[in-house]
């Protein structure tokens, strides 16, 4: 699979409100967003998008983003876009890895939450296993526990800490999720 497109789309935010206003008298009526599209050979499309805070937060960022795009575009094409590994089931156990880690240090796996158990356990090399919630609120303060991020992935993360720092896992590690009961 190789990307053979890729464009970048001004788009003009309207905000529901009408206007954003804060310190200095500095208010935005709109926010100019830029959308990418990446096509491949093969069909599949991705999309990005980067919206900072109006032109007043900074007002070359925006335009900025487009032609950073414009320049390193050409170089991307032909190259083959890095696809998420597939996770492995084996003997009820799924040998996953850590794709992402989030700015709050939640560890994303690669395990879609719809295909593991609703009641299991992800080991990552510590004496005892972290446990499936549905929600932050049933952890303890510092608990690592496994839940289902925003993505719809399986995800390591701490209430109120940060699941990278804690467990010193990063983008690669492997993470193993079993059914806890």
């Amino acid at each position: 699979m190789k990307i053979t497109r890729i464009l970048a789309y001004r788009v003009e935010l309207p905000l529901h409100e009408g206007r954003y206003s804060w310190s200095g008298g500095k208010s935005v009526d709109v926010f100019d967003s830029t959308v990418v599209r990446v096509e491949t050979d093969e069909g599949l499309v991705g999309h990005g998008e980067v919206c900072p805070l109006g032109p007043t937060y900074l007002p070359s960022y925006a335009e900025g983003v487009r032609a950073g795009l414009a320049k390193i575009a050409p170089s991307l094409l032909g190259l083959e876009p890095c696809p998420l590994p597939e996770p492995d089931c084996n003997g009820g156990t799924w040998h996953t890895v850590v794709i992402r880690v989030d700015r709050f240090g939640n560890l994303i796996t690669n395990l879609r939450a719809a295909a593991a158990p609703p009641v299991a356990v992800a080991w990552y090399g510590a004496p005892r296993p972290a446990r499936r919630v549905a929600r932050y609120g049933e952890a303890a303060p510092g608990e690592v526990v496994l839940l289902e991020g925003s993505s719809g992935l399986l995800e390591l993360a701490v209430n109120r800490g940060s699941a990278a720092a804690l467990t010193g896992l990063s983008r690669g590690d492997a993470v193993d999720i079993a059914s806890g009961e």
